[in-house]
């Protein structure tokens, strides 16, 4: 089915983490900085067709001297 008009690719249970942390000596004049990390994954989701797919996924955010946001990582895999 459909999902806020985006096609289901799958369904089912995993994990996910949010980890909230400061990085030293990187942000505004050399103090901490703020940094966010969130990590997903499951091996055990069912497809439309009924196999089954896993993912893993985790994104990387860290707060730069500017007050904006630096994406650090990102990385996605579906299998």
């Amino acid at each position: 089915g459909d999902c806020f008009g985006s096609a289901l690719v799958a369904e089912g249970w995993g994990t996910f983490m949010y980890v909230d942390n400061d990085i030293f000596g990187v942000g505004p004049e050399g103090q901490n900085a703020n940094a966010w990390r969130f990590k997903g994954q499951s091996n055990s989701l069912t497809a439309p067709d009924g196999s089954t797919v896993g993912y893993a996924g985790h994104i990387g955010w860290r707060e730069t001297a500017a007050r904006d946001f630096d994406r650090t990582s990102v990385i996605v895999n579906v299998h």
